[in-house]
């Protein structure tokens, strides 16, 4: 016989054996199956031998257990602590119907009972304890399935009293991924499963969206691991409530990792991602730039002007779980102190005369990949703490708002200067240095990797013209002299000059790009020998000049012949100069100096 078709058993216990024998009749002739007892004693026995579906319990029996305490006894059994009472009593005072549903009874007949009420009482109760274990047995065949699987699943609502996301219920494996019990996590804020540094995220955007997200999960002994978390809205008991999928990336991201490593670690590779060499420092190079795409934290490129540090940083984003999204790269030299605000935070129509309509900022532009900030020694100490806040908090507030705005924007900074030393000169706070620097990467100086200049060449004279909507001659290369030659030069602007160079000579018509197997290129005598390794001659001076505008000749006709050099192109110009953009521009006004460059 099913449990929906077996007879319910009632357990009725009074003192007064009229009572009872009329009850029992009546509900036998009901159809139920009846038990009797004449004391809480014995109606405690009969419970715990053969538990009843429920229980008619006078409260005024003799002996020293009346119906409230025989209720308790009751209620603090496992074995018959889910068994309905119903107290039949002459008691009609508010204070003893308040005891007895304290006791855990959950309703009251009143003495003399009517048939009637009863059976209307008993039918009532017994169609909720029916309820209540479908309903429990469900919840349980539900539990089974989630534990079974690999992910984590959990549901949870939001309570806006409290301004929390409670744990409404979890599974095994949801339990074991971040090591609480799960009655700890039923006792949790979701909130306190992921680092602070994505709460906000949590609660203004994942319960909005039913893609995967990926963040930072924290378990009970506050170790920190990657997940995926997808979660759509449900009707849970009645409730709005949203359940989410979690899954553990630990093992692929140690993977991804892995692979990144193994394919920076092969010694034949000529490049890696943008990076052009093939020599021990480029291999140890690209193992570093591996580790750092691998991650999210902040990275610090440290190395000379023209080193290729911006192609780094564009490597770095290329490789890394942000690749298909934005890299936003801004020259911290060239953002006055008056526009920082505006410049990376972005405004709102009406925050300032002319502001007729809301600007995104950098970090808007950024949002979701890489902000590159090159030249990040420039900044000023205020620039530095507007900013320290953003790396800190991951929030930042458009010039002209209220709102804040959270910031999920990976960043790279680079710099030419001696961080430490201007840290010691009062130029460069410390804390803001302690957050760059979680990952630094020195990129090597061409001095330091000349046998890289051949692949180098090759790679310029290859490319060059592509993004001029000029053919390009496949194959095309330089005389074994001239190639000499420039492995010889002193390279002091680094790659970003040697490609300069030879990019001036196509221009100028000195260099004439053409097949292999039309065996001439360039002769060596065509180029003066002096021309690689010191670009800018000095012009002469009187010598009764004053030592102020002897400085004031120099200055301008140094500046003069790089911008000619460079095809009055300011940044190439101001890099071969080894100032910024924004001193070089100053420096152009000052003298008078136009030109064609941008």
């Amino acid at each position: 016989m099913t449990d929906e078709n077996r007879t319910p058993t009632i357990l009725i216990a009074d003192d007064q054996p009229g009572s009872l024998v009329m009850l029992i009749s009546f509900l036998e002739s009901c159809g139920y199956s009846l038990m009797a007892a004449q004391s809480g004693e014995a109606a405690l026995e009969q419970a715990r031998r053969f538990p009843p579906d429920l229980m008619l319990l006078d409260v005024l029996m003799p002996g020293g257990m009346d119906g409230f305490e025989t209720c308790r006894c009751l209620k603090q059994n496992p074995l018959t602590r889910d068994i309905p009472v119903l107290f039949l009593t002459v008691l009609d005072q508010t204070i003893d119907k308040v005891q007895g549903f304290a006791a855990g009874g959950l309703d009251f007949i009143s003495k003399p009972v009517e048939h009637a009420e009863v059976l209307a009482r008993v039918q009532t109760h017994l169609n909720i304890r029916r309820l209540q274990q479908a309903l429990q047995k469900e919840n349980e065949r539900c539990r089974a399935l989630t534990d079974a699987m690999f992910d984590g699943v959990l549901i949870f609502e939001y309570s806006q009293a409290q301004d929390r996301f409670r744990i409404a219920e979890a599974n095994l494996a949801l339990s074991e991924m971040f090591a609480y019990t799960r009655e700890e996590l039923l006792s949790l804020s979701l909130e306190k499963l992921f680092v602070p540094d994505v709460r906000h995220y949590v609660k203004k955007h994942i319960i909005r969206n039913e893609s995967p997200a990926e963040l930072t999960g924290l378990r009970k002994d506050r170790t920190r691991f990657p997940l995926e978390i997808r979660c759509k809205p449900v009707v849970w008991q009645e409730r709005s409530m949203h359940v989410a999928v979690i899954r553990d990336l630990s093992a692929r991201k140690t993977l991804e990792q892995e692979n990144l490593l193994l394919r920076a670690s092969l010694k034949d590779r000529y490049r890696f991602g943008r990076i052009i060499g093939k020599s021990p420092v480029m291999q140890d190079l690209y193992e570093l730039i591996a580790r750092a795409a691998a991650s999210d934290a902040t990275v610090l490129l440290l190395g000379e002007s023209g080193s290729g540090k911006e192609i780094a940083a564009r490597t770095v984003h290329e490789q890394s779980k942000r690749r298909n999204n934005a890299f936003v790269a801004v020259n911290c030299g060239a953002i006055s102190r008056d526009l920082f605000e505006r410049e990376f935070f972005g405004h709102r129509k009406g925050a300032f005369t002319g502001a007729d309509c809301d600007k995104p900022g950098f970090f808007d532009a950024a949002q979701g990949g890489t902000l590159f900030l090159d030249e990040i020694g420039e900044l000023t100490l205020s620039m530095q703490a507007a900013l320290l806040r953003v790396i800190e908090h991951h929030e930042y507030i458009p010039v002209g708002s209220t709102r804040v705005k959270h910031s999920d924007v990976r960043l790279i900074a680079a710099t030419h200067r001696n961080l430490p030393e201007l840290i010691r000169n009062g130029k460069f706070r410390q804390d803001f240095y302690f957050r760059l620097d979680l990952l630094t990467i020195k990129i090597p100086p061409l001095r330091e990797h000349k046998e890289d200049i051949p692949l180098l060449i090759d790679h310029f004279l290859e490319h060059y013209g592509k993004d001029k909507e000029t053919v390009c001659v496949p194959r095309l290369y330089l005389t074994d002299d001239i190639r000499q030659m420039l492995y010889h030069a002193e390279w002091r602007g680094n790659v970003r000059e040697l490609y300069h160079t030879l990019e001036r000579w196509l221009i100028t018509g000195r260099l004439e790009l053409r097949p292999r197997a039309a065996k001439t290129v360039l002769s060596k005598h065509e180029i003066p020998d002096s021309e690689p390794r010191s670009l800018i001659s000095l012009p002469p001076v009187r010598g009764d000049m004053p030592l102020e505008q002897t400085m004031e000749v120099l200055e301008k006709e140094l500046i003069v012949q790089a911008l000619r050099q460079n095809l009055w192109r300011k940044k190439e110009a101001a890099a071969r100069l080894g100032i910024n953009r924004k001193t070089l521009y100053e420096k152009m006004r000052k003298y008078g100096l136009q030109g064609d460059g941008v």
